[in-house]
Parts: structure tokens; sequence; C-alpha cells
């Protein structure tokens, strides 16, 4: 590349480039689901409700009533073993679930982040992602797993600040990419 400004100085650079035929290639550690009535804690400000049932037989309802309610599902994964050339990692959250009424527009999806506080404040779950409102609609979030497990455990996040959500199931994949 060359270079030459008003004064007519020049400068001439050369750079090189290479290129790799290498791609990324993902692979599943671990994969752990619960249904949506087995969450860990449960948490609630006015008439909000958390309960086992709604649209699903092992489902749950979280209902914000006057205030919010959300439903925190710790899940374990089975194993956390990768390569060492392993060049990245990630959590990947999911939740299934729907709205029944026309209020259910604000459920949001969280990853619990071990850096912002303890799992039983919901400002320490990250980015509470507005859920779609559909008809058993699965929804995910991703995350690097260093900040968002402790140990083998992901905690998972379905909060309702308004209206009401029926949860399905949740679910969290543990993966790693190489390059080859």
């Amino acid at each position: 590349m060359t270079i030459k400004d008003n004064s007519n100085n020049v400068l001439v650079k050369t750079f090189t480039v290479s290129v790799s035929s290498k791609k990324l290639v993902w692979r599943t550690v671990s994969s752990v689901s619960k249904p949506g009535g087995s969450w860990s804690i449960t948490g609630h400000a006015g008439t909000g409700t958390v309960k086992k049932g709604g649209t699903w037989s092992t489902g749950g309802r979280i209902t914000a009533g006057t205030g919010w309610a959300g439903a925190s599902y710790a899940l374990n994964l089975t194993s956390l073993t990768v390569p060492s050339n392993a060049v990245t990692r990630r959590i990947v959250a999911y939740v299934n679930g729907r709205t029944p009424s026309a209020l259910g527009l604000n459920a949001r999806l969280g990853i619990y982040n071990t850096t912002l506080g303890s799992y039983t404040i919901v400002q320490s779950y990250d980015t509470l992602t507005q859920l779609p409102r559909a008809t058993a609609t699965t929804y995910s979030m991703t995350r690097a797993p260093a900040s968002h497990r402790s140990g083998k455990t992901v905690r998972v996040l379905v909060y309702v600040p308004l209206g009401v959500y029926d949860v399905r199931w949740v679910k969290v994949v543990y993966s790693y990419a190489t390059l080859q």
C-alpha cells in the first residue's frame, strides 16, 4: 500500500495476509433439561404467583399479578471436559413456553451471571431478553461459560413483569468449538 500526503511525502507499507481453510466445528459436551414445573426457587411481588401446571401438566405458570413473578431453574451439567485445542466455549439456555393472554408480552429469559451477585436477585441474571409471544415457542440466549456457571450448575430465570407465561421446559447446552 502506498500513501502520499499533500507535501508529496510517500509511505509504502507491505502487509501479509494468511488464509486458513480450517472451519469452526461445534460439539456438545453436556445438555440437560427440566420440566417447567421443576424450578429451584421462585420470587414475586404484589399478587404475583408461580404455580405448577398451566398449559402443560408438568409445566409451570408464572403470573405477574399486581407486581412481578419469576422462577429460577438450576440445571446441573454432567460434564465440563473439553479438549485443549478448543478455541471457544458457550452456554446456551433455552425456554419453551407460551403466553395464554395478550398481557404476556413482557416475559423475559436470563442466565445467572456469577459476577453480578446472588442468584436470588433478578438483577444478577444477564440480559433479561424478551420472550416472543406465540404458541409453544422455543427461545434461546448464548453466553460465555466462565461467568455463567457455578461449578457444573447453570441457573436460568424466566421472569414475568406483566401478564402470564406458561413454561413447558427449560434446557441448557454446554458446547465448545475447535478449528478443523
